[in-house]
C-alpha cells in the first residue's frame, strides 16, 4: 500500500496531513508513504527527512503540480498492490483505509474513494459589492480583499 501526498509550501497542512497518516491502523511494513515536494521552500522537505524517517522524499526542482507530481510517486510500482492519492491538507482518521481496501473485495471494482468532510476549522468567506463598479472599458468589478485577521494557526 502506497500514500502518496504532494506538497507545495504546504508547510503545517502537510505536516499534519503526514501526521494523521502516521496514525493509520494498518500493517506498517505494508504501509509506506511517499512525498513528493514540488520545489517547496517551506523547509517541509528537511523536517520530514528529520522528524518523519518513515516517509520517502521525492523531490522536483520545479512545480510539476499534483498530477505529474503524482506520477513521480507511481513511477515505480513494484510490490504495491494499492495506491492512495491524498491532498496535503487531509486529515485522515486511523480506520480510513480498511474500508476503503474491502471495496476491492466486490468484483470489477478498481477504484475506491471515502467520504469527504470539511473540517471543521474552516470558514466560508463571501464578498460581494453593494453595486458594482465598472472600469471605463465595461469590464465589471467587484472587491478587492486586502488582510484577513482573526485566521489561527494551522
Amino acid at each position: 500500500m502506497r500514500v502518496v501526498v504532494i506538497n507545495f509550501d504546504g508547510g503545517a497542512v502537510t505536516l499534519r496531513c503526514l501526521d494523521a497518516l502516521r496514525d493509520t491502523r494498518y500493517p506498517k511494513d505494508r504501509f509506506q508513504v511517499v512525498l513528493v515536494d514540488n520545489a517547496s521552500v517551506d523547509g517541509v522537505v528537511w523536517t520530514v527527512r528529520s522528524d518523519y524517517p518513515e516517509v520517502s522524499v521525492i523531490e522536483s526542482d520545479v512545480n510539476e503540480g499534483f498530477a505529474r507530481g503524482c506520477n513521480l510517486a507511481l513511477a515505480d510500482l513494484d510490490g504495491v498492490d494499492y495506491v492512495a492519492l491524498i491532498n496535503n491538507d487531509a486529515i485522515v482518521t486511523p480506520d480510513w483505509l480498511e474500508p476503503l481496501l474491502h471495496a476491492f473485495d466486490a468484483p470489477d471494482v478498481g477504484a475506491a474513494c471515502p467520504k469527504l468532510l470539511f473540517n471543521t476549522w474552516a470558514r466560508g468567506l463571501t464578498l460581494a459589492p453593494a453595486t458594482p463598479g465598472v472600469l471605463d472599458d465595461g469590464r465589471c468589478v467587484g472587491v478587492r480583499l486586502d488582510a484577513v485577521s482573526g485566521v489561527p494557526e494551522v
